[in-house]
């Protein structure tokens, strides 16, 4: 898998929560899903989870 996508565990690790919650931001639009056409699998873009978590730790927008 390249570096640019990520897993929902990996996804998670970084965001510094659950897996569910990953699932919950993608449903709100917060994320990108990508889905493997072979697998199914579900990926992220290490760019937007970058930008989602450099926000989350903005003091102004905070964790939600």
């Amino acid at each position: 898998m390249t570096n640019n996508l990520l897993t929902r565990e990996e996804t998670a690790a970084l965001l510094g929560v659950h897996v569910r919650t990953v699932r919950r931001y993608a449903v709100a639009g917060r994320l990108t899903i990508l889905r493997d056409t072979l697998t199914g699998r579900v990926r992220f873009r290490r760019d937007e989870v970058m930008a989602l978590r450099a926000q989350m730790e903005s003091p102004q927008t905070g964790r939600h």
